[in-house]
Order: structure tokens, then sequence, then C-alpha cells
């Protein structure tokens, strides 16, 4: 083999580790698909242009390579490419020969928790056996570390910020500390800045593919833990549980029923979507699985509030006349709660007359208000 490229001897050190590594296209690579037998320019639907390729995007078909390893001439045909072999990086497969990553994407909260881990001498300890395994710096200053575990479920975010960002047209939340799943990929070094949006490469620091630590299942709990320490938002509700737990819609009160009660009951999203454009909320729709979202005008994240599953809005910003949710203080607000907030600065007696007034409450004759609020 004359290819010098250190890409492809860093992709066949991994096989011979016993890895499963693939080969990833370099960022403005031309994207080629086959229509009817034939190789063609694919045309970017959004732009109209001729269409490139992103970030972390494997070549060819890679999901085979989640239950074997690619062969050399596999890699070989990727890396030793002679237009662009020397601009694509290579990817670790999660989960084969139990190889996980743990992933910081925020640089200060890695500087974190390292003070945090320093004063616990178990996860101390744990992290210094991995770092001294695989360690290695993305473009983005924040380090990834390779291990291996017998136990690799409950992967996923372990701690993100409730700040936006867009993953082509979905939205979700900034991630800060997460883990790869099996058969999900992690980019790894000596990957070139060609493959980054900084233009920044992938820098080993320490050990390498035959040198990656095995820790155990508990130890991967400890590590865990205090990783979720540092989640900003509250968990993501559980899908099967939204339907169950969402309030009826039926506009007539029940017998007995207050009007508080009744409106907290009927709500709609629209109702929801006049009262907090009143405090200069604004919606932004489906984030992370959170179906409603608002952000508030004088918020410093993008993400101030969403509805729960059960129709009650959890507030994260603080700087927003309702109470932000807390692990301490794990509040949301009910609709009536915050009608009154926005309407009668607070005063629920105040706010259950106008409703009654208007027609909520089993005790009023008056004609059922379920489109907006007055």
């Amino acid at each position: 083999m004359t290819n010098r490229n250190p890409v492809l001897f860093a992709a066949l050190d991994g096989l011979h580790a016993g890895l499963s590594v693939i080969p990833i296209r370099a960022i403005g690579e031309p994207w080629y698909e086959c229509v009817s037998g034939k190789w063609i320019r694919r045309t970017d639907r959004k732009t109209g242009q001729p269409a490139t390729y992103g970030p972390k995007i494997p070549c060819g078909h890679w999901e085979p390579f989640q239950m074997r390893q690619a062969t050399p001439d596999h890699l070989e045909k990727y890396l030793a490419d002679c237009e662009w072999g020397q601009r694509r990086g290579i990817a670790v497969v999660s989960g084969f020969n139990r190889v996980d990553a743990l992933d910081f994407d925020d640089a200060p909260t890695w500087e974190r928790f390292q003070i945090e881990a320093a004063a616990d001498s178990k996860v101390s300890d744990i992290l210094k056996r991995i770092a001294a395994g695989y360690f290695e710096v993305s473009p983005r200053g924040a380090p990834h570390f390779l291990y291996r575990c017998d136990d690799l479920s409950d992967g996923g975010p372990l701690a993100r910020r409730p700040v936006i960002v867009c993953d082509g047209e979905v939205k979700k939340l900034k991630v800060l500390i997460e883990t790869r799943g099996p058969g999900q990929i992690v980019v790894v070094a000596p990957t070139p800045g060609s493959c980054h949006p900084t233009g920044h490469p992938y820098v080993l620091k320490r050990g390498g593919f035959s040198t990656i630590a095995t820790i155990t299942p508990d130890e991967r709990r400890r590590l865990f833990a205090l990783a979720r320490s540092f989640d900003e938002v509250p968990p993501d509700p559980k899908p099967e549980s939204r339907q169950e737990h969402r309030p009826p819609f039926a506009g007539r009160p029940v017998d007995g029923e207050k009007p508080g009660a009744h409106f907290n009951r009927v709500c709609t999203i629209d109702i929801w979507r006049d009262m907090l454009a009143t405090w200069r909320w604004e919606y932004i729709g489906a984030v992370s699985g959170r179906e409603h979202c608002w952000v508030h005008a004088m918020a410093t994240s993008s993400l101030s509030a969403h509805l729960t599953p059960a129709g009650s809005l959890l507030v994260l910003s603080t700087s927003t006349p309702l109470t932000a949710w807390t692990k301490e203080d794990p509040r949301t607000h009910t609709p009536f709660f915050v009608f009154a907030a926005v309407s009668h600065r607070g005063d629920l007696h105040a706010a259950a007359r106008e409703l009654s007034r208007v027609g909520y409450g089993s005790s009023s004759r008056r004609p059922v208000l379920v489109g907006g609020c007055t």
C-alpha cells in the first residue's frame, strides 16, 4: 500500500483492535444517487442546486457494519481515493465489540465536570482509566472518550440545555453530554477539518484503539449519574403516556365543576397561544419531542417553556413572570393559574369570577367559550 493517508492507517489500526470502522464523507462532496441504474447528481430540494454532503455522513451503505467489520478493501476504496480520500474521515460504530463513546459537546461543561469528578474518588478513578485508554478532543474543543462495557443500555443525551439547535428541519435541545447507543456512530481522530463545519480536526490526546479501557456496568452508571446532574431541562415525556394523560377537550362542564377546573380541562392550544402572546411569548412549535413550545422575548435561551402531556405549562426560563422549573422545585402551571396571572395579576378569585361570567363552570348558563379567552 503506497497511500500515506493517516486516516486510512488509523482505520486499519481500528480493524486490528476489533472495532467496526467506517469512512465518512468530506463536507461539500458531490452527492450522487442511482436512478434507473444510472448515477446522476442529486438536486437539493430547497435550493434547486446540485446537492453536496454535509457533516458526519458515512460513505456508501454502512448498516451492515453494525454487525460486522468492514474489509480493508472497503476502507481503501474510500480513503485511498485520489480526489476525496485525503479529505475524508472515519467513525467508529458504537455497540460493536462492546465499544461506546462518552461525548462532551460543550467545553465549559467539561471543565465543570472535571471539578465535580475530582471531588468523588470513585468517579475520578473511572474517568482516569477511560482517559488513559482513549481520549481525543473534538473540533469544538471538548473531549470524546471511548470505553468498553458489557451493558450499553440507557444511552443517548445525558445532559442538555434549553437552547434550540436545528438539525435539518428538526428542532432539538442543545446537547452538553451524551453517549452513543448501539448502532450509532462517533467520528474519531485523525478525521480532518474538511469533515467538520468548524474546519478543525479531531485530535487524539492519549491512548488509542488498542488501549481502550473496560469498565463495569456499575462504574458506567456512576459516571452517567454525575453526567446527568448537569442536565438543565426536565426529562422528555414518554411517548406512550402522552395520549393517556392528555386532557379531554369537551366544551360543557360536568356537574359541580368549578370555573377554573372547567377551564383547565377544555383549554386548547389556541387559548394557550392567545394568553401567552399578551406576555410576548412567541410560539415555536415542536422541539425535541415536546409538541408545543414557546420562547419569551426577554429570555436569554431559545426555549422558555413547553406544555406537558398533562396540559400544564413547564417554564424553563427565569427571565419571565412565571416561576421556572427546577429539580428542587419541579412545578408546572395550569391554564387557570396562567390565565389569572396574565389577566388578573395572579388574583385567582377575580379570574374565577371572570371565567364564570363568560360561561365556565357548571353553575353558569351562559355559552361556553372554547376558542379563546377574554
